[in-house]
């Protein structure tokens, strides 16, 4: 069966909900599942008096969704005053190798010689389609048209402009059948018009018009000598020419910044980038309110932003996503793809799918984290494996089983780690610790017990901490000074499910809680018990331990085995004698308190310690005879062979 067929037996009419995750790819029904952000409003601002802005977002956040919308309801609008001029123009600047921009060329001259490029495009394609032009445009207007076409589209093949001047979307499509064409006012003006308006009718084909493109390009720029104006310059003329005869106001979209060969999960190169345009106040604020810069970009330069921003002038938000809030932007997406036939996400899933005591819902929330394209990912993945379960034979259900939540699950955490953690020794170690929260001392007590403490603490420090998944979650005491030792645990919930080392069911029931303040999933050793901080909202909560039969019979041998050791044992000086007797290396305050705590607490340290338990009890043996004694001696090593 082919995967629309799938998704057409499940009832979905426009193809498969989960096939795109590009905001980009899906301009036609995004307005049907788009769920807007709070500050949606502030951030499109009145096109009359423009505003910058700047939104913040992790990748897949939902950063290009919102450019998408602000799109959308500009092309929509219709002229609304005196002059006819069209309310907003949005400029799309995303696509900077193309534009011509690099590492090594990111300077404000550079962005803006960009800009103005696509700010002339405009222009020309304005002039050409507005059904109300300005016929009489000044010997002043008439030169700079020449010239701003020449500086900023000469240096371009005649086929990138041509297609840049055809792709290029203006509220000015929608008139086109009003246009009139523009006879002897600029050659290339006049060329334009005819590409555009006239071409299908006098059969022009695309290569013919990118070929007279090319022509005036090489004939203006020859003609037009004169090139050294700043870009700034140039900039602000465009504006003016563009807001005086065609739009009140502009908005210039930024996005993709994080996307270039050179910034790609690197937030210092991205930061570095961008920084000249984001830190220009008096572009970003300046005060005449005819253009605005609208910024959609990474989280991850959110601090070296901070360092600088002036919030007080610009307005900034992150987008953060709830997972309540994920949910309703899936179930919108499932609606809008089958025509209201699938209201919820829990319809595409077998009656009582469960893992552990949670649904599909809790699952989905606690692996999405703050991203759109991540639920959409994982859904995508359980889908694809349960549609080729249902080929292969494995099961006759159109509906999502939990065998295929499982390996989706496994692929899906697979492959978030894998794009994290690139190197394959420290995605190895990482992904096998066994357990979602560490120390550098229980790393080194643990898995790496053949290495030194020095060297588990570099390899935490520097090696894990540079693929920037880990993440503080607390401190705790250890040692026999008592120092404190930080708790690390994981920013990403898929890493964490690989690293605990468990079936999905124990994990979401011992290791994901939902913070009751902000709704974010925290991932923890909640079964432990005990006190807990949320890293996002820094909320407070207690749990209650939680302990398995083995630990709680673990439990219970050791406590009477402290017990009867206490009664047989009694002097703090014998005890001492026999834990160094085995080589134990306890401090002088392990020794403090009665001889049953003493006891328990010398149990406890050589449970994960297999060469010191045996020796501690042939230890004991020697020290102390009878049948009961030797018993006791052998259900104590069998449980640590058990714990081990």
């Amino acid at each position: 069966m082919q995967t629309a067929d799938y998704f057409s037996q499940l009832g979905f009419v426009h193809g498969s909900p989960f096939e795109s995750v590009n905001a980009r790819d899906e301009t036609e029904r995004l307005g049907d599942y788009f769920v807007p952000p709070p500050f949606f409003e502030s951030l499109y601002g009145n096109p009359k008096s423009p505003n910058s802005a700047i939104v913040l977002a992790p990748t897949g956040g939902g950063k290009t969704a919102l450019s998408v919308m602000v799109e959308e309801r500009a092309a929509g609008l219709e002229p609304s005053d005196e002059l006819n001029r069209l309310p907003l123009l949005t400029v799309l600047y995303d696509d900077y190798s193309r534009l011509g921009l690099s590492q090594n060329s990111s300077e404000l001259e550079d962005h803006l010689s960009a800009i103005n490029y696509l700010l002339v495009i405009a222009l020309l394609k304005a002039h050409a389609l507005c059904p109300f032009p300005a016929l009489r445009l000044s010997n002043d207007d008439r030169g700079f048209y020449r010239y701003a076409f020449a500086k900023y589209a000469g240096g371009r093949a005649g086929a990138t402009v041509y297609e840049d001047l055809e792709k290029l979307r203006t509220g000015w499509e929608r008139l086109q059948a009003n246009a009139r064409t523009l006879v002897g006012t600029i050659p290339v003006l006049g060329s334009i018009v005819k590409f555009l308006e006239l071409g299908a009718e006098i059969g022009l084909d695309k290569l013919s018009a990118a070929k007279a493109v090319a022509e005036s390009v090489v004939k203006t720029r020859r003609e037009t000598r004169q090139f050294d104006a700043p870009a700034e310059v140039d900039f602000h003329k465009l504006v003016e020419r563009l807001t005086t005869h065609y739009y009140e106001g502009i908005y210039i979209l930024v996005d993709r910044v994080d996307e270039t060969p050179w910034t790609v999960r690197d937030a210092d190169a991205a930061y570095e980038f961008i920084h000249p345009l984001l830190s220009n106040l008096g572009l970003l604020d300046y005060p005449d309110r005819t253009f605005a810069f609208k910024f959609f970009l990474w989280d991850g330069i959110r601090d070296r932003y901070l360092e600088k921003a002036r919030d007080d002038r610009i307005f900034f938000k992150e987008l953060v996503w709830s997972p309540s809030k994920l949910l309703e932007m899936l179930n919108a997406r499932l609606r809008a793809f089958s025509d209201g036939k699938v209201q919820d996400i829990r319809q595409l899933s077998v009656p009582g799918l469960a893992f552990g005591s949670h649904d599909l819902d809790f699952l989905l929330r606690s692996f999405s984290g703050s991203s759109p394209r991540t639920i959409v990912t994982l859904c995508k993945m359980m889908f694809e494996v349960q549609l080729d379960r249902l080929n292969r034979g494995e099961t006759d259900s159109f509906l999502v089983e939990g065998r295929s939540v499982e390996i989706a699950l496994d692929q899906f955490a697979g492959a978030v780690s894998r794009r994290l953690i690139p190197e394959q020794k420290a995605h190895r170690e990482i992904t096998s610790i066994g357990s979602v929260t560490f120390t550098t001392k229980s790393l080194h007590g643990g898995v790496f017990r053949g290495q030194s403490e020095q060297s588990v603490r570099s390899k935490v420090g520097k090696t894990w901490r540079k693929f920037e998944v880990l993440l503080e979650v607390g401190s705790e005491l250890t040692g026999k000074q008592g120092y404190p030792a930080r708790i690390f645990g994981f920013k990403n919930p898929a890493i964490a499910f690989l690293a605990a080392g468990v079936e999905v069911g124990k994990f979401l029931d011992s290791k994901v809680r939902m913070c009751d303040a902000c709704g974010v999933p925290l991932v923890r050793d909640f079964g432990r018990g005990g006190s807990f901080q949320c890293h996002v909202c820094s909320h407070n909560f207690d749990t209650e331990r939680v302990v398995p039969d083995a630990e709680r019979r673990r439990s219970r041998v050791f406590r009477s085995t402290a017990r009867a050791m206490a009664r047989e044992i009694r002097q703090l000086s014998d005890i001492e004698l026999l834990c160094d007797l085995a080589g134990l290396g306890l401090g002088k305050t392990s020794f403090r308190g009665s001889p049953f705590l003493i006891w328990l607490r010398v149990l406890e340290h050589v449970s994960t310690q297999p060469e010191a338990a045996r020796e501690l009890v042939a230890v004991l043996e020697d020290a102390v005879e009878g049948d009961t004694w030797r018993a006791l001696l052998s259900d104590l090593l069998g449980e640590f062979e058990v714990s081990q």
